[in-house]
């Protein structure tokens, strides 16, 4: 069985028991979403987005392999924004943003999991 690798991580990780105890329950899920055998919580040019638990409170963002983001020319890598959803945790108390937790590596694909929030996106808002 090929090895999950956990590339970095944030002091949401360290500090949440319950994405540690997940992840270590969890990896058969987590292959089958990386597989793409779950339904997906949303979809965008470069990556998929899963329901990581059964209570929703964590997703996993799949990041598209590189020949299917053909046409892209340029995105951040998962670490980057990772870094961007950890620099933005508490500057308005009016906008919640998720907390990253991790971003990792399985059988060659790049994931992050994070907090899954109950909004809008925004091309709902548009």
């Amino acid at each position: 069985m090929p090895e999950l690798k956990i590339e970095s991580v944030t002091p949401y990780f360290e500090g949440n028991p319950e994405v540690k105890e997940l992840l270590e329950r969890d990896l058969e899920i987590i292959e089958g979403l990386l597989e793409n055998i779950a339904t997906k919580l949303g979809e965008g040019k470069t990556a998929d987005a899963h329901f990581l638990d059964s209570n929703g409170r964590f997703c996993l963002k799949i990041l598209k392999k590189p020949g299917a983001m053909s046409g892209v020319p340029f995105y951040n890598s998962l670490e980057i924004e990772m870094g961007f959803l950890n620099e933005l945790q508490g500057l308005d108390s009016k906008v919640r943003v998720p907390k990253p937790y991790l971003v990792g590596d399985y059988k060659e694909a790049k994931f992050l999991i994070m907090e899954t929030l109950n909004a809008h996106s925004v091309a709902d808002i548009l």
